[in-house]
This record gives structure tokens, C-alpha cells and sequence, in this order.
């Protein structure tokens, strides 16, 4: 036997029995996806299953034909489903976002070992430019530095912020945030936003999205003020009233006049009339 008839021997073993030859696939929501297996060889089935929480379950089985035979037990993909017409691949219309994990093709061909091929799928939403929003918050020493806020709306998986402005800026951490000192309201400030499948951007001025936040950000603190004077005034009134209250009570339980009980002894009567007791005295000491 040749040297060259033993490699490619060889090399084809290798490729019957590789397993796992992963694929990385991104997907957008609401759109399709179609997974396509690579291996060449004539099939028997396509054994089709979604790998959640180290689980397995079958979505679809493909068998060889004209047309191809399918079978969908699933009923979460039951509508969703479609087979090209090689038979090779799987189509997945109006994309959620809990389709997003791995998939995997069991492939039994006609006369060989059965051939495993994966692909990890990814959910993205498509940004757009009219989604795009900047907000503002002024720094609290009122120096011109501004703290802006870029969003691309409420599910941001996978999105990378940049921004653009004329005057250098500081980028936060998670760089949907960035600082910048500008006196001049007229700047114009440039939030670009990007995910695997789309971008997207917004260009505003620092007067559109920052004047009327310096206005309620200075006027915060004299409301406070005001607010607190007003709570602080009716307290004292109330403990004024209050004093006023006891002093009078005291005064009232000073002026009362003592009583006194003076011995009881009979006040004479005319006859036949019965003896009447002594009233007690009232007087000051």
C-alpha cells in the first residue's frame, strides 16, 4: 500500500469521526437563521436538537428525498421550521431571543460512522438610529463638566458604545457613559453604539440635552431650602403654642382657693324639724 493511499485513509477516518466542529452563527431578532452542516457525505438523517441546561432536545429530523422528509416534535419551532432543498441545513424564521444556545447536527450517513456538527447561535437585536438616546447630568460644582448617558433601548446584549466630540472626554467603564468639561452648550457630541449585526449612532449639542437639566440641578438645592424653612417654622410655632398651653394651666391651678371643712355641729331648728349639718367654710388662708 502507497504512502499516499494510507493518508488519505487516514484523513478520512479523521473526518468521519470528528465531532463537535463548532460554528459560530448570529442571528437577528424577529429575522432567520439557517444552519448548514459542512460534511459532504451521502446521509441516511439529520437528527436536529437544541443543547439547554445540558440538555438535549430534538426540534427536527431530516431524512434524505425528493422532497426531503421532516419531522418537527417540538411545537415551540413546529411553525418555525424549514428544509432547504438539499436537506442539509435547517432554517429558523422570526428569531427570539430565548432561541440564543447551541445546536447540534447528528448526521448518519449511508455507509459510515455518524458525524456530529455544532453551531452557537446568538440573538442580537437591529440597532436604530431613531432609538438612540442621550441624557445629561450636570456636575455638582456647576463647572462646566457634564456626564452624558447613551441607550440603544432596553436590551443592549452585545453592544459597544464610542463617542465622538471635539474636546477630549473620559469614557466610563461600561462606556455607554462619558465625561466631558465644555462651557460652550453649542457643542455637538456624538454617541455611536455597535453589536455583530448592526449600528447605529445619534449627534446631539450639549444645549439640547443639558440646558434644562442646569436649570432643575441649581434649583434643587433652594427648594430644599425652602421646603425646610417652612417645616422648621411650623415646629417652632407649635412648640410656642405648646408652652403657652402649660403656662396657663399652671396659672389657672395657682389662683384656686383652698377649702376647708369645718367640724360638723348641728344648726338648731324649730321643732319638729330635724337637725341640718354645718356647710363647709370656703375662705383664704
Amino acid at each position: 500500500m502507497s504512502y499516499k493511499t494510507i493518508l488519505s485513509l487516514w484523513l478520512s477516518l479523521v473526518l468521519l469521526g470528528a465531532e463537535d466542529v463548532e460554528a459560530k452563527v448570529n442571528g437577528i431578532l424577529g429575522h432567520s437563521v439557517t444552519f448548514q452542516v459542512k460534511s459532504s457525505l451521502p446521509f441516511k438523517s439529520i437528527s436536529w436538537s437544541k443543547i439547554a441546561s445540558s440538555k438535549s432536545e430534538i426540534i427536527a429530523v431530516v431524512t434524505s428525498g425528493e422532497p426531503c422528509g421532516r419531522l418537527v416534535p417540538d411545537p415551540a419551532y413546529e411553525k418555525r421550521v424549514t428544509i432547504p432543498e438539499d436537506c442539509k441545513g435547517l432554517n429558523i424564521s422570526h428569531l427570539r431571543k430565548e432561541d440564543a444556545g447551541r445546536f447540534r447536527a447528528v448526521i448518519i450517513p449511508s455507509d459510515a460512522e455518524k458525524v456530529d456538527e455544532s453551531f452557537d447561535l446568538q440573538i442580537f437585536r437591529r440597532l436604530l438610529d431613531s432609538e438612540m438616546t442621550v441624557t445629561c447630568t450636570p456636575d455638582a460644582a456647576g463647572n462646566g463638566t457634564w456626564k452624558l448617558n447613551c441607550s440603544t433601548g432596553t436590551w443592549e446584549d452585545g453592544v459597544k458604545f464610542s463617542w465622538t466630540s471635539a474636546v477630549q472626554s473620559r469614557d466610563l467603564p461600561h462606556w455607554n457613559s462619558s465625561i466631558l468639561t465644555s462651557q460652550d452648550l453649542n457643542l455637538n457630541v456624538t454617541c455611536a453604539a455597535e453589536n455583530p449585526v448592526s449600528k447605529a449612532s445619534t449627534t446631539v449639542s450639549l444645549k439640547q440635552v443639558c440646558a434644562g437639566q442646569t436649570k432643575n440641578f441649581y434649583r434643587l438645592p433652594l427648594l430644599t431650602l425652602l421646603c425646610l424653612s417652612k417645616v422648621g417654622s411650623l415646629l417652632l410655632l407649635g412648640c410656642l403654642g405648646l408652652i403657652l398651653v402649660v403656662k396657663s394651666r399652671k396659672a389657672v391651678g395657682g389662683e384656686r382657693l383652698p377649702v376647708r371643712f369645718l367640724p360638723e355641729e348641728p344648726i338648731p331648728t324649730s321643732q319638729g324639724q330635724s337637725p341640718q349639718l354645718s356647710q363647709p367654710h370656703i375662705g383664704r388662708n
